[in-house]
């Protein structure tokens, strides 16, 4: 199911109060020593309480436990686990203390054998000998691993202490290089699904929405139908409605399942032609009705989906203090939690108390909230990916009069030089196509060497490349499990259009280097001039300041890149706001960083130059006539500085012509022989 939050408001949805499919998920957490462990041998036992099933669950002959989940966290190695045995009993106790024994007495062995956890979520395990429970008596689970083998890497979710009480110690445990039954009293409890199969059962197991954005009038809805039974279902026997309703009206749809679906297998059923098209929120429920399903309570699944505005009005503000105009939404792509939240006052890392984040503002009115992509609290969120998501914004469209409409996004961001080895980032992404894919367009690293106290530091990304279109745009970061980043004040504006301020805009490529002229509107104050290169035209990086007093509107790049090189130029006005020149390109030739050491004094000529490829070269020395007085063939080495000799072989004093041709290119030097 796609997912997106509110971060004001989370959405939810309901599977509904299942009374033959329990899964116990309060208090959710993870851990490495539990239902597997990480040493040669594990043993655990957990309890789960009556009130989590309900007294008259799984309570009858009928309707016993018969199949069970654990939800995978992280795989590991090896993932075939042999020796594998899960035992069960009903109990009075609901906690345990400190370090005992357990016992085997009362307990029904219900699983004996192997298990092969390789993927991510649930893991299902069909009971070798189905269990009924005592109605008003809890659960006890225990379980043994008794390979003699270390399964490194896995983990799995738990449900801390219960219900009741995520502090209780439901669970005791022991994880070593032997066997044994001496356990250690831990909140830290499997979570897991417990099941009853019935003969017939057709659930609801998920609603697919479109994708997070602004949407038109014909879309698709998709619902998953499951065979939760024994029995396969037969073809046009399920009927599935789905109801429609919120800001684009009420409606309801149905369709028969087209083939036959076995038992555990899904079809997919698509709804289309669907109208999401004004901005709010709309909620699906979803239903499936199957003559002689004997558990009617899987039937029904609620979901919703929000359709973002277009906002048209710039400059567009987000500080994240009040209704979140901008970016309202977050979305998951990696890890089992959202990291981002609106901050409310000052974040601390408690490994590095001293050192606080405080909103970014410049007076004390300017209030006192920030974005957190929080990569820090919680259990380890290494390589988790989080996006903060912006409603569809239309960007600056042509007009005669503006033919080329510029436009940026600021933002200030927050860098420290805390965990140097876990470099958290930032990526600003940009969506084409509605949300249905995403391209980063600039990323920055949370730590920065320089940052000895934590600092907010502004960043600049032009946006003029999207000028006409719709787009969505939006902050992805991802955590190495460092430290917490803090986004605020991010304004996304328009600005006067570039033809008016850079009248033109010209690059050549010259023997030396390559050569940057530029003119401007003698109407515009400025304050100076920043020359920036860059080799992707995405990450541009400062060259060269340039004050206005100087009246220098050229540059000269004597060592641009191997291959392609993207110049900008950057106009700081008096008022210290800036526009950028249009991007220009220009490729350099494999040879443009030849150095020779000239005058030519001994009895070689010297050479340096670097190559962007691997191929042999022809080097030829010629006078003025044309005459050809030395010609060599040397083998340029890629990406190198490559150093050579030339023996000039008794040539007389005088002004000659060096020249390095490759397959396609070639490149001559004057140099003076003494």
């Amino acid at each position: 199911m796609n997912k997106f939050y509110l971060l004001l408001i989370f959405l939810f949805f309901y599977d509904g109060l299942q009374s033959q499919t329990i899964t116990i998920a309060s208090n959710l957490n993870s851990s490495s020593e539990v239902v597997i462990g990480s040493a040669n041998f594990f043993v655990s036992e957990s309890i789960y309480t009556n009130a989590e099933f309900g007294t008259n669950t799984f309570t009858t002959s009928n309707a016993p436990i018969e199949k069970i989940s654990f939800k995978v966290f992280n795989t590991g190695s090896p993932s075939v686990i042999n020796n594998y045995k899960i035992w069960m009993k009903d109990t009075s106790s609901s906690v345990f203390s400190g370090t005992s024994n357990f016992s085997k007495s009362g307990y029904v062995n219900v699983f004996s054998g192997s298990i092969n956890p390789t993927n991510t979520g649930d893991y299902f395990l069909v009971l070798n000998t189905p269990f009924v429970r005592k109605s008003g008596k809890n659960l006890s689970v225990l379980i043994e691993r008794l390979d003699s083998t270390n399964h490194i890497g896995f983990a799995f979710y738990t449900s801390n202490g219960n219900v009741s009480n995520s502090a209780s110690k439901t669970s005791r445990r022991y994880s070593g290089s032997n066997y044994s039954t001496n356990l250690t009293a831990t909140i830290y409890r499997p979570s897991m699904q417990f099941i009853h199969l019935f003969a017939i059962d057709a659930g609801i197991e998920e609603i697919i929405n479109p994708v997070f954005s602004c949407m038109n009038n014909n879309q698709t809805v998709t619902v998953k139908l499951k065979n939760e039974g024994l029995n396969t279902i037969q073809s046009n026997t399920a009927t599935i409605y789905l109801k429609l309703g919120g800001v684009n009206g009420n409606r309801i749809l149905s369709k028969q399942n087209i083939g036959n679906i076995l038992s555990g297998e899904s079809e997919t059923i698509y709804f289309t032609g669907i109208n999401l098209e004004l901005s709010g929120q709309n909620y699906d429920t979803a239903m499936v009705q199957l003559i002689g399903d004997s558990s009617d309570q899987n039937n029904l699944l609620i979901s919703s989906v929000t359709t973002a505005n277009v906002l048209t009005n710039f400059p567009l503000n987000e500080d994240a203090e009040s209704s979140l105009p901008v970016f309202p939404y977050s979305d998951i792509q990696v890890g089992d939690r959202q990291l981002w939240s609106v901050q409310i006052g000052n974040y601390t890392n408690l490994d590095y108390p001293n050192d606080t984040l405080f909103p970014y503002h410049t007076s004390s009115t300017e209030g006192i909230k920030f974005f957190l992509f929080d990569s820090w609290s919680g259990s380890n969120s290494s390589n988790y990916n989080s996006r903060l998501i912006s409603n569809c914004i239309q960007m600056p469209v042509s007009t005669t009069a503006n033919p080329l409409p510029g436009s940026n996004i600021s933002f200030w961001m927050s860098h420290d030089a805390t965990f140097p080895t876990k470099l958290d980032s930032i990526y600003l992404i940009v969506s084409k196509d509605k949300g249905m894919s995403w391209s980063r367009i600039a990323g920055y690293s949370r730590f920065d060497v320089s940052a000895t106290r934590l600092t907010w530091r502004q960043h600049v990304v032009d946006l003029s490349n999207y000028a006409n279109e719709v787009i969505q745009l939006g902050f992805e970061g991802v955590s190495k499990y460092g430290n917490a980043i803090g986004i605020d004040d991010i304004t996304i504006l328009t600005f006067n259009p570039v033809f008016t301020i850079f009248t033109n805009f010209e690059v050549e490529k010259q023997s030396d280097g390559n050569q940057l002229n530029w003119t401007i509107n003698k109407e515009i104050s400025i304050d100076g001039f920043d020359v920036e290169r860059s080799n992707d035209g995405i990450h541009f990086t400062q060259l060269k300041h340039l004050e206005a007093a100087s009246q220098i509107f050229s540059f000269k790049d004597k060592t641009p890149n191997f291959d392609n090189n993207y110049y900008r130029i950057k106009l700081i006005q008096k008022d210290k706001t800036f526009v950028y020149s249009q991007v220009k390109s220009i490729l350099s030739s494999p040879f443009s960083n030849i150095v020779v050491v000239n005058p030519v004094y001994n009895s070689v000529i010297t050479l340096l130059y670097k190559s962007s490829t691997c191929e042999e070269a022809e080097i030829m020395l010629t006078d003025y006539k044309g005459s050809i007085l030395i010609k060599e063939r040397k083998l340029l080495l890629a990406n190198k500085t490559n150093f050579i000799s030339i023996p000039k072989n008794r040539i007389e004093r005088g002004i000659y012509l060096l020249s390095i041709k490759s397959k396609d290119q070639i490149a001559t030097k004057k140099i003076l022989i003494l």
